[in-house]
């Protein structure tokens, strides 16, 4: 007989949501929170907090597994996180897995082949990875028009491609604090004027240094404020030396962060390429004027070739700083607002109902 075809129910996976702060944790939460009225999908993360979540319990990387060193450490728990949530699949039914981090779903494929499960892997790839690192999923989620462009060009078929941006909440950084009180609530200056990044403290890709080496060719009324996570920690140093008190680093909780915008004048950003750039998106939410490389990627990211610089170029950051204008935040604002979840939604929706439909490419 025929009828409705069958719907496959929908794992959405994160090793570290509910104790890591990065941005595929959030991203998965929010994703979760967006769409679990509309599809049949289940949360698994290290911490479950409501109805279709469940809790994947595993030694963190930031506990016992911390001797072992980082990477290590990290391999570990995901391997651990993988291993019971393979035995998971089957009794709860679970037909696609979706996932961000790509050594979960190298995990997954291998336990898929041994256990024969019977599962799709859709990944979302956040981080710019090569058609060969993305291979073992059955289907790939990109975020931009390039990634897409990429993929086909790596040969991975249309038919298991999908091409949606990460979303963001942006009403909740609408600039509904006053900048002095936001400065005096995270003890920054209340005088001169503030250009923040929000960014992991790293000279490899974040080249928190060059922004540095720019901060100090700004006049003296400026100062730096880096927020996020010290990777690197010799560079807090660096900007001590080169700046004095005109450098500030910080670390907030996501629910503070609207105030690190809030009490910024700029908003600058020294990478060469982001895999996407929701620091970048949350900021023109606010309203800020952003300094960004001029790229391909940041130049549809933001829409608006005057907010972009040769990073190369020494002086160029620190000269986009000072001419940025105050008028680029009603067309930040509006470009921010397409980024919205309510916006995307029905996307992400439409990209499980056809992954549920769908077989094994």
């Amino acid at each position: 007989m025929g009828g409705a075809p069958r719907m496959s129910r929908i794992a959405l996976a994160c090793t570290g949501l509910g104790y890591v702060p990065r941005g595929f944790e959030r991203y998965t939460r929010e994703l979760f929170d967006t769409v679990r009225d509309d599809v049949d999908v289940t949360l698994y993360a290290a911490r479950s907090h409501g109805p279709r979540e469940v809790a994947i319990r595993v030694p963190h990387r930031d506990g016992l597994l911390a001797r072992v060193g980082d990477e290590r450490a990290y391999h570990l728990e995901v391997a651990a996180f993988a291993g019971r949530l393979a035995l998971r699949l089957r009794r709860d039914g679970i037909g696609v897995v979706h996932y961000s981090e790509p050594y979960l779903g190298n995990v997954l494929a291998a336990l898929r082949r041994r256990l024969r499960l019977d599962v799709q892997l859709l990944l979302t790839d956040g981080l710019g990875l090569t058609p060969a690192s993305a291979a073992r999923a059955d289907r790939l989620h990109v975020l931009t028009p390039h990634a897409h462009a990429a993929a086909i060009a790596g040969g991975r078929g249309a038919d298991a491609l999908f091409e949606i941006p990460y979303g963001l909440n942006v009403g909740a950084f609408h600039a509904t604090h006053e900048q002095a009180a936001s400065r005096s609530r995270l003890g920054l200056p209340i005088d001169g004027r503030i250009v923040v990044d929000v960014a992991a403290v790293n000279a490899r890709h974040k080249r928190i240094d060059v922004l540095i080496d720019e901060a100090a060719r700004l006049p003296a009324e400026w100062t730096l404020v880096v927020v996020g996570a010290p990777e690197e920690p010799e560079l807090l140093a660096r900007g001590r030396a080169a700046l004095g008190d005109r450098f500030v680093h910080v670390r907030l909780a996501r629910e503070e962060m609207v105030h690190a915008y809030a009490a910024a004048d700029v908003f600058a950003h020294a990478a060469r390429e982001e895999g996407f750039g929701l620091g970048i998106v949350e900021a023109m939410a606010a309203g800020l004027p952003v300094v960004v490389n001029r790229s391909d990627h940041f130049a549809w990211l933001i829409g608006d070739e005057s907010q972009l610089v040769d990073v190369d170029e020494p002086g160029a950051i620190a000269a986009g700083i000072v001419a940025a204008h105050a008028d680029a935040a009603a067309r930040n604002r509006a470009r921010a607002e397409t980024f919205d979840w309510n916006v995307l939604a029905p996307r992400y929706v439409e990209m499980y109902r056809r992954a549920q439909l769908g077989t094994r490419p």
